[in-house]
């Protein structure tokens, strides 16, 4: 994501925050997460060699998570990659399964989430929360731990054609949408600092 966007002083945030990276921030110590490295690449593994026959399945080994996208499989096998999934999670009991958009990703055992990052970022670089406005753009489910972490002082936007339950506070209908949102926040505040 670095070398995609290549700006000067942006943090980014990815592996439901496991992983954060930029500035000259230290990122979190979350106990046991990098000790459970080993783990992720044993379990891609397995979910690679179960999924290997089935057209379409993804496996995506993200450093701090295993995903298994699936839209791309026939609907008629996607019980297969469920079966899968489910099997090696069974082998790996310091993982856990938690569901997206056509994605099933194994995660740490470990108490963290998008919102606890976004909570210790907002810590981490000082925000005011008199002054500062987190702002929070996601498209899938595990967005929502975001969106109830910034409900009380920050913006959620889910990402979403239909309306449906969700702790942010706006709904855009794509990405086409997003970006521009995002121009025309960005117009708004150079047109307020310039």
């Amino acid at each position: 994501l670095a070398a995609l966007v290549r700006a000067d002083g942006v943090i980014y945030v990815g592996a439901h925050g496991f992983d954060i990276r930029g500035a000259s921030l230290e990122p979190p110590k979350i106990h046991g997460a990098e000790e459970l490295r080993h783990e992720f690449g044993s379990a891609a593994r397995e979910l690679r060699d179960r999924l290997a026959g089935i057209r379409g399945a993804l496996v995506e080994d993200k450093r701090f998570a295993v995903a298994v996208h699936y839209r791309l499989v026939d609907e008629a096998e996607r019980h297969l990659v469920e079966a899968a999934a489910k099997e090696v999670i069974g082998l790996h009991p310091s993982l856990r399964r938690t569901d997206g958009k056509m994605v099933i990703e194994l995660r740490p055992r470990i108490d963290w989430d998008k919102g606890k990052a976004v909570l210790w970022l907002s810590e981490a670089v000082g925000l005011d929360r008199r002054t500062a406005l987190p702002i929070c753009v996601g498209d899938d489910t595990t967005d929502e731990d975001a969106f109830a972490a910034v409900r009380n002082h920050g913006l959620g936007i889910v990402v979403a054609e239909k309306p449906r339950p969700t702790a942010a506070h706006y709904r855009l209908p794509d990405t086409g949408s997003v970006i521009r949102f995002l121009q025309t926040l960005a117009t708004a505040i150079e047109a307020r600092d310039g």
